[in-house]
């Protein structure tokens, strides 16, 4: 059975608006990739590897410790953001470049319980300035980079999650497979499709600090989806330093409207 699943990257909530209707009034228009994945076969579970377990471990400290991360493929997505995820409060801009060169941006704001968005590139689309979002309608959606209960805009532990073949090349150097299947809404590609197989078994490069702390996931996208732009790169660094998040000035912020929360019109 052949089924779709959107697939929406935190930065797309602004790309998909574009693709709504704004290239008809010069705004920029955005293609994200897709892929086609086959449901992965029942299969007896394996005792995790020191290899699986050492990069496994890797990740913790992106729940216990600041971090800067920057995760870009190619020219067409990069996210960039600094965060504490113990205070709960980071600071994120997302930006999908257009085939035509225009740019879409989505900043968020995190602190505590409350988060802002400022979407730019879209026109009339949305609010021209920051937005307040509704922390229940926020998180868990996928559609923002960070949100209450949601403070790694890469969520590079969820592609370690998914991996298998994992092999410890070198003192700090890992390789394996990842099942693109089981990080949906966490990437930068349009949608996945269920049945056609090809995205079961996507290569994978890590990297860790001297620590053991995760400092850089290369998933190369590129083999299951040649339109991509590049390689889904993830790189984190900066562990432990602080972190300073400024609200906007309450004048100038209004209640975010559905639109932000639900692009698509989907539940």
């Amino acid at each position: 059975m052949d089924r779709r699943i959107l697939w929406v990257p935190s930065v797309a909530v602004a790309g998909a608006l574009a693709l709504g209707g704004c290239a008809e009034n010069g705004e920029p228009t955005i293609s994200l990739p897709s892929v086609g994945v086959t449901p992965t076969a029942a299969t007896t579970t394996v005792p995790p590897s020191a290899a699986d377990t050492a990069l496994a471990a890797s990740t913790q400290a992106l729940g216990t410790t600041s971090f800067k991360t920057t995760m870009t493929i190619g020219d067409a997505v990069s996210v960039t953001g600094q965060i504490d995820p113990v205070k709960e409060s980071g600071d994120t801009t997302m930006r999908l470049t257009g085939a035509n060169g225009g740019d879409i941006t989505l900043r968020t704001l995190l602190i505590g319980k409350d988060a802002w968005a400022k979407v730019t590139g879209l026109g009339e689309a949305l609010p021209a300035g920051w937005m307040h979002l509704d922390a229940q309608k926020a998180s868990g959606t996928g559609n923002f980079s960070i949100a209450p209960g949601q403070t790694d805009p890469a969520k590079a532990s969820q592609f370690i999650a998914a991996s298998a073949d994992v092999q410890q090349t070198g003192t700090n150097t890992f390789t394996g497979t990842v099942d693109l299947a089981k990080v949906a809404g966490v990437t930068g590609l349009g949608n996945v499709t269920i049945g056609d197989g090809a995205a079961q078994k996507v290569p994978f490069t890590a990297t860790t600090d001297a620590q053991g702390r995760l400092s850089n996931l290369t998933v190369d996208i590129q083999k299951v989806s040649p339109e991509a732009a590049g390689p889904l790169k993830i790189d984190y660094t900066d562990y432990g330093t602080p972190v300073t998040v400024t609200p906007p000035n309450p004048a100038e912020v209004t209640e975010a409207p559905s639109e932000l929360y639900n692009p698509f019109g989907t539940n």
